[in-house]
């Protein structure tokens, strides 16, 4: 099976008046039992960094409640085209972040 970019969870928070991303690498979700190998890139002002922890709390939270919802779905496919998990409050964006198809580049 081939994945997109669109599978793979990306969290943006501030650490001070940097600017971090967080871009995890979901590979091989087509191993179903236990999940995919997982991988992260992280960003400081958009240049890559290394030397930090992964991620925030926050971030793992929203991992966890993603894993949690891919067990739940029947197959990759559902996983990768169906509903996203929902979050508890305070993780959830305060307005809407997505592109329209129309703006996506």
């Amino acid at each position: 099976m081939k994945t997109s970019i669109e599978g793979t969870p990306v969290i943006i928070y501030n650490d001070g008046q940097d600017a971090m991303t967080d871009v995890w690498i979901y590979d091989k979700i087509e191993s179903w039992g236990s999940g995919p190998l997982v991988d992260v890139k992280i960003f400081r002002n958009f240049a890559p960094e290394q030397n930090t922890g992964v991620s925030a709390g926050d971030g793992l939270i929203l991992l966890g409640r993603e894993e949690e919802h891919r067990r739940k779905k029947g197959s990759p496919q559902d996983y990768l085209e169906g509903d996203r998990p929902e979050l508890p409050p305070g993780i959830m964006l305060e307005e809407d972040f997505y592109l329209d198809s129309e703006n996506h580049f």
